[in-house]
């Protein structure tokens, strides 16, 4: 009997939450593909993935902007790696940062415009951050009308929902202060978890405003096709179209995550695999969290890659 074809969404997250402490027999050592785009990567922004992921110890110089830079260039590697493997894509989705690989892997953006993209508007949002002194965190195990009396309550302290990434998983983002009094408060009112993200920027919300036009300012440089495979746009909970990709990349880092939304709506669609293209399973836990019964693969996981078929994957898009 003929075995149904898969529908797949490639999933691309966003900045990584601490260096990537990859071990000496990790493919991107040996990998003839991964070296070379290691490699384009130190020639045109001067970062050297390799060196800083090999690396210990979690704080430096633009420690974020390097965080970003690893997110955007494993994410592509992987990307490729599934190319190669026979591996496309029927849908795309990106959380937060993750936009810039997301764009790259639909040929919207080319892979160096969406590199120099990733560390000219890190650069932006950590000099913004020293200025502002913004801050996020993560609550796990409160319900929305509790986060929303916590925003309400700190009202002063500009603090907003960052990522609607479950029923009962969010981020707060906002004033550094005002980060520093939602912890205690989210601990006493139950949450299972409730802890400070490495960010310094707080990060969609309407504190990031006074960069938009900065930022417009690069995405302006930047030239734009069409995309080759569809990208859902996480605001809107549809598909991006090409004139929309500019004022997306200007807005999207003042506005809200509404990652469960997202899920849902591509699984309404007829979406049945999530494959998390990086170097973690951060995405996939929270598909998890949102639905146990959505099938999911990390890229970052061997164990699970070895489970991808590609005369599993359709790329009929109707």
């Amino acid at each position: 009997m003929r075995r149904e074809r898969e529908k797949i969404c490639f999933c691309f997250p966003g900045q990584l939450q601490e260096r990537p402490h990859l071990p000496v027999h990790h493919p991107l050592h040996g990998d003839g593909l991964a070296r070379e785009i290691c490699e384009e990567t130190l020639r045109f922004s001067g970062f050297d993935v390799l060196n800083f992921s090999f690396q210990e110890g979690d704080w430096e110089p633009y420690y974020n902007v390097k965080l970003q830079l690893t997110s955007y260039v494993i994410s592509l590697i992987h990307y490729y790696w599934l190319q190669r493997e026979g591996i496309f894509p029927h849908v795309i989705a990106e959380h937060s940062m993750g936009i810039y690989a997301a764009l790259a892997a639909s040929e919207s953006i080319d892979f160096r415009e969406g590199l120099l993209l990733t560390r000219d508007i890190g650069l932006v949002i950590e000099k913004w951050a020293r200025e502002i002194g913004g801050s996020m965190c993560l609550v796990l195990g409160l319900g929305m009308d509790q986060i929303e009396g916590i925003r309400d309550r700190l009202d002063g302290y500009r603090i907003s929902i960052a990522n609607y990434n479950g029923s009962r998983n969010f981020v707060l983002s906002g004033l550094r202060e005002g980060i520093d009094r939602v912890i205690p408060l989210c601990l006493d009112m139950g949450a299972v978890a409730a802890h400070r993200l490495t960010f310094s920027a707080p990060l969609h919300c309407d504190l990031m405003e006074p960069v938009r036009a900065e930022i417009l300012g690069l995405v302006d440089r930047i030239t734009v096709r069409e995309l080759r495979v569809p990208v859902f746009n996480h605001m809107t909970l549809s598909f991006l179209k090409k004139e929309d990709i500019k004022p997306f990349l200007a807005g999207e880092i003042c506005r809200p995550v509404y990652w469960e939304g997202c899920v849902r709506e591509l699984v309404r669609r007829g979406v049945t695999w999530f494959i998390e293209v990086g170097n973690d399973d951060t995405l996939c836990k929270l598909i998890r969290w949102i639905d146990r019964g959505i099938k999911t693969t990390a890229t970052g996981d061997p164990s699970s890659m070895g489970k991808l078929r590609p005369d599993e994957v359709s790329r009929d898009a109707s």
